[in-house]
């Protein structure tokens, strides 16, 4: 029987009244859905249990402004969200990475997915971020794979976190590695990736390669800033060129502040 023939039936001494749904019902359930793992709950709260939620959202932000150094705090604040959307869970992932509490950022992270929101770009470079930090590049790639898996773009700050992972452990190869593949899939460069990768080769007394990338990335365009003439400077003192160390020094000395 088709839904509309029990319409006025009786069952077990009731009259049955069918309602045809023409769509807008599930439409507008999947749109509230979407609008609690985006965030965004705007001014016109639906209920109480609304409000109060978004209450407690601003106060964790409040807190991650206010109170970084206070951990305790923040994971308190976190809780206290009733069904967190997906930009807490960042924010919370990042606030890990930052720490560099790999564990508890993939435990964030999971707990995120276990609630049906899907990770993005950003959400999965955080992640990625606290394994950098903590110095396992294994699970960093792992995200890596798996980012690339469900067909999630890499950003330039993603790129310029595994560079910069691989620079913190002294494997140059992989750093560059992933520059070149940065170079090739995204169009503009900036100052921290190359930082990042100009590291890598001071740090493995690989001089000529660092200043051709110094000389690349003048010629792209982009000024090298104070931090780049320190990490040469460091380098030329780790193989023992006095001479060059002190000529970038003299390039430097013109920005440094007067004494």
């Amino acid at each position: 029987m088709k839904a509309e023939e029990f319409d006025g039936m009786e069952f077990h001494g009731r009259v049955l009244t069918v309602k045809l749904d023409d769509g807008r019902r599930l439409k507008a359930k999947a749109e509230e859905r979407r609008r609690w793992v985006q965030g965004e709950d705007g001014d016109d709260y639906r209920s109480r249990w609304h409000e109060e939620r978004e209450g407690y959202r601003k106060a964790f932000r409040r807190v991650l402004e206010t109170q970084p150094e206070n951990w305790q705090a923040v994971v308190s604040a976190f809780e206290r969200i009733k069904k967190p959307s997906r930009r807490e869970y960042g924010l919370m992932v990042s606030y890990y990475a930052r720490r560099g509490d790999m564990h508890r950022a993939r435990q964030t992270f999971e707990s995120m997915r276990a609630r049906g929101i899907e990770p993005t770009s950003h959400v999965y470079t955080s992640l990625i971020h606290a394994y950098a930090v903590g110095r396992d590049m294994e699970e960093a790639l792992s995200c890596v794979r798996k980012m690339k898996e469900e067909g999630i773009e890499m950003s330039l700050v993603t790129y310029s976190i595994i560079v910069g992972g691989f620079a913190k452990i002294g494997d140059a190869q992989a750093a560059d590695h992933w520059f070149k593949e940065a170079k090739e899939r995204l169009s503009n460069m900036n100052t921290i990736i190359y930082g990042n990768i100009i590291y890598s080769q001071c740090q493995t007394c690989n001089m000529d390669k660092a200043e051709a990338l110094v000389r690349e990335m003048e010629e792209e365009g982009i000024d090298a800033p104070i931090d780049i003439y320190h990490t040469m400077m460091d380098g030329y003192t780790m193989i023992g060129n006095a001479e060059k160390c002190l000529t970038v020094f003299q390039r430097l000395k013109p920005s440094l502040p007067p004494s």
